[in-house]
């Protein structure tokens, strides 16, 4: 009640009605006060500046009271204004003779003897149903649990997801570790150069070395040089040398004959880089060390010996990049670098090509061990398997979620086949052959002591192109039949590499004769220099009971005999034989 209010405190101070202004402000609303002005009267007499505007924010019903307690300037205002405003002080400190429900806080005293007071009023307590608590609890409540929900199906989204990112990397990397090696990361003494110089005899190891520069590089993250192109400069060539860490000296049997070779671990040499071997374990250039020691030792009377003219363009190639054409000095320096590695209780790095997957690996990772070792290296070696397979992250730190994922996955298999079976009445062997079973785009048939490294590369190419994975036998894993099965059955086609024996093996003609058998189409591929013989090779598809070796033949015989190969719905009870396999 402002009027009354107003009356209570015009009797309280003693003065009129007409010198108090009273004025409301809502606990919603902001109120500007004016905590000085600047007044000048007419007859040019000015006031004090008392500046500034203070924003007033309420919690509750606000009064501002304004009193005027006289004219500016005058004694008898001024007395006025104290008077009045030591009341008010007595009311904010002490409510004795002030309304109890008005809590007074002076603000400013004006210059024309204005005093400006704030009545806070307790605020009325917050009202609250309880209708109104239950629904905040019940909204709550639901946005907690629609949370939680919407986590939850994200999470098993993901988990789903994984699991099948694991089964198809599985499906296509596994089968071939190579596509996935070990990693390590190999930082290049110069920025411009190489991890490591391959330096090889291109007639006994070329495909080992392609092998070796592209497994080396992708293990190591690091380039590899590899003269594929027959540089005729030495200069660049030499400079490659000097710019590599190591230098990897394919060690065959006719390696030391070859003067560029010789040329590039005599460099090698000369510029500090060092040298590492890596035998090339091959049955028809296998490399003897205590016979290379001791052609190196007489390099000046063997090399000719085996090597017309070798002498005369080693001679030229010193002449070209300066160098003095001493032939004593030449083997002097090339002693230095390999004696050591030649001698017979030195231990270095082998490459079994013909090996499995996980043995060409380990090969590889040895080779890249002994040039950090080489080249004063530390290397850390990760798992890319263990590193990028987000179900491994599960399995191991969710075992619960895997497990019932698994167990998930198996019903509603076991479901699926169930009704299949009750719709068409057949056995449903074939569906659970396809969930166990990957498919391949390409099954390679090829003969391992011939053609590994082959087989590898086009594995490696087929996959990088076709996105999918191609079946090459490296493992020695599985059985005859269950390679059939799984192998060459579920292969759109099967690419038969052709070198000297690879029709010589039971295995490999089991193979095509299940290819045939099944209409699976075979796609000839012969290598250069594979020593594959056309006419040899028709006269032995022939009479393969005549011209097989026996005991391939013998072989052949008894995997025919035990049913090896998968039969057809139209097939007979009769087993196939070796004629059935020559007349395909």
């Amino acid at each position: 009640d402002i009027d009354s209010l107003k009356a209570q405190l015009a009797q309280q101070l003693g003065i009129e009605q007409s010198q108090i202004s009273l004025e409301v402000v809502s606990p919603t609303g902001t109120q500007l006060l004016e905590e000085g002005h600047s007044r000048k009267e007419d007859d040019g007499r000015g006031g004090e500046n008392i500046p500034g505007l203070r924003q007033l924010r309420t919690e509750g019903w606000t009064v501002i009271v304004t009193v005027i307690a006289g004219e500016a300037a005058n004694n008898e205002a001024l007395v006025e204004q104290a008077r009045i405003k030591s009341i008010f002080d007595a009311c904010g400190a002490n409510t004795t003779g002030c309304s109890e429900d008005l809590l007074v806080e002076v603000l400013e005293v004006e210059a024309a003897a204005t005093i400006v007071l704030l009545g806070f009023p307790p605020p009325p307590p917050p009202f609250h149903t309880n209708e109104d608590a239950l629904t905040k609890g019940l909204i709550a409540t639901i946005i907690v649990c629609s949370v939680a929900l919407a986590l939850a199906a994200t999470f098993a989204v993901w988990t789903a997801l994984a699991l099948r990112w694991q089964k198809k990397f599985r499906v296509s990397v596994l089968s071939a570790p190579a596509l996935a090696p070990p990693r390590c990361k190999w930082v290049v003494g110069n920025e411009t150069g190489y991890a490591c110089f391959l330096s090889h005899y291109k007639i006994q190891a070329g495909s080992e070395a392609r092998y070796l520069h592209d497994i080396v590089q992708r293990m190591t993250g690091a380039r590899v040089f590899l003269d594929s192109n027959d540089l005729t400069d030495l200069r660049t060539l030499f400079n490659h040398v000097k710019g590599s860490d190591v230098i990897v000296l394919l060690a065959t049997e006719g390696v030391l004959q070859r003067p560029w070779c010789l040329l590039e671990i005599y460099n090698a040499h000369k510029h500090g880089v060092p040298v590492t071997l890596v035998e090339i374990e091959s049955p028809k250039h296998r490399f003897d060390k205590v016979a290379a020691r001791q052609f190196l030792r007489n390099l000046e009377s063997d090399l000719p010996r085996v090597n017309p003219g070798a002498i005369e363009d080693i001679q030229q190639a010193l002449r070209e990049i300066g160098e003095v054409d001493d032939m004593r000095l030449f083997r002097d320096a090339l002693l230095d670098a390999l004696e050591l590695q030649l001698n017979v209780k030195a231990t270095y790095p082998k490459f079994r090509p013909w090996g499995t997957d996980n043995t060409v690996l380990a090969d590889a990772k040895d080779l890249i061990n002994s040039m950090a070792s080489a080249a004063t290296r530390e290397l850390t070696w990760t798992d890319p398997l263990e590193k990028t397979c987000a179900a491994h992250f599960i399995e191991t730190y969710f075992p619960t979620v895997h497990v019932v994922s698994q167990f998930t996955s198996r019903l509603f298999k076991r479901r699926v086949r169930s009704v299949l079976k009750r719709i068409s009445f057949s056995s449903t062997a074939s569906l659970d052959q396809a969930d166990e079973d990957p498919s391949y785009t390409v099954y390679v048939t090829h003969q391992p002591s011939e053609a590994s490294l082959h087989a590898r590369g086009l594995q490696l190419e087929l996959h990088k192109h076709n996105k999918a994975p191609v079946y090459v036998n490296t493992t020695n894993e599985h059985s005859v039949p269950e390679l059939l099965r799984a192998g060459v059955c579920r292969s759109e086609a099967i690419v038969l590499i052709q070198t000297e024996t690879v029709l010589c093996s039971a295995h490999n003609l089991i193979e095509l004769y299940t290819a045939l058998h099944h209409q699976i189409p075979i796609v000839p591929l012969t290598v250069e220099g594979g020593g594959y013989d056309f006419g040899k090779a028709a006269g032995l598809l022939k009479d393969l009971t005549g011209q097989l070796p026996p005991k391939e033949l013998e072989e052949l015989e008894r995997l025919l005999a035990d049913g090896a190969v998968p039969r057809r719905a139209e097939d007979t009870a009769e087993l196939p034989t070796v004629a059935s396999v020559q007349d395909a």
